[in-house]
């Protein structure tokens, strides 16, 4: 009888155990993060009629910094929500692509607010001692990684300020009416690896499409080459995690963790 009643008890510890650690991300929804990155653009100038040879037109002397600033909220372990802000400088030149004797360039300004939904590959690994059912074999195990994989999708908006250089502004075809407000739609991939409890560092991959085809602050005209435009976003991210209480809400003030 004592035999059976430890047994109970025993499952029952772990069982507890188990559930504990499965609401663990519960304690941390709430992040904020910045970084840095690069930006890449895909636009009438230094690009290709044939889409499928835009692979072609990569200048990494096209490349221009960015920064990034935003918010994630865990809606469950494994979706998250999040607001972000990104400053960039886009470029582009006919150094490469179909037009390279035309000498276009561009540099261009933006601000960008978006807002998108993610959906994490892994349950993310908890630093520290914790227990799971069980190491007994055919157990139930639960299962957490330092290193996570996400996918996200979006929307938002972008503010841009195209300058252009002389060979554009001569050309008939140029002008500057045109809506410096643009929708973009965000998707790509991320990488998040866990450094303690509260930080972590998020590697990201991001194609934007632009309802525009002014983000060089030019427009050919011509049908192969008026389709709208294209950026890209590589960034490395720091990511702090804030506690958070009961109702999901930030705790900002420190205090020590209590497992």
């Amino acid at each position: 009888m004592i035999q059976k009643i430890a047994i109970i008890l025993f499952f029952i510890f772990f069982l507890d155990s188990a559930f504990s650690q499965s609401q663990r991300w519960r304690l941390t929804r709430f992040e904020v993060s910045a970084g840095i990155g690069t930006s890449y653009t895909q636009t009438d100038i230094g690009g290709y009629k044939n889409i499928l040879e835009s692979y072609k037109g990569i200048d990494i002397l096209g490349t221009r910094p960015s920064f990034f600033f935003g918010a994630r909220y865990k809606l469950t372990e494994k979706i998250a929500t999040k607001v972000n802000f990104s400053i960039a400088w886009l470029s582009g030149r006919d150094a490469l692509g179909d037009y390279p004797n035309r000498r276009f360039s561009f540099e261009t300004f933006m601000f960008e607010p978006t807002a998108r939904l993610e959906y994490f590959l892994l349950r993310e690994h908890v630093i520290g001692p914790r227990y799971s059912i069980m190491d007994l074999r055919g157990g139930i195990r639960n299962r957490y990684y330092v290193i996570n994989v996400y996918l996200f999708l979006g929307a938002g908006g972008a503010y841009i300020i195209p300058f252009v250089n002389e060979k554009i502004k001569a050309d008939r075809r140029y002008h500057s009416d045109y809506d410096h407000f643009i929708l973009v739609i965000p998707t790509g991939i991320g990488v998040r690896y866990l450094l303690t409890r509260q930080t972590l560092l998020n590697l990201e991959f991001a194609g934007q499409y632009a309802f525009s085809d002014y983000i060089d602050g030019f427009n050919s005209k011509y049908p192969k080459t008026s389709a709208n435009d294209f950026y890209f976003f590589a960034n490395l991210n720091f990511v702090y995690k804030f506690r958070t209480n009961i109702k999901g809400l930030p705790v900002f003030k420190h205090r020590k963790y209590v497992f």
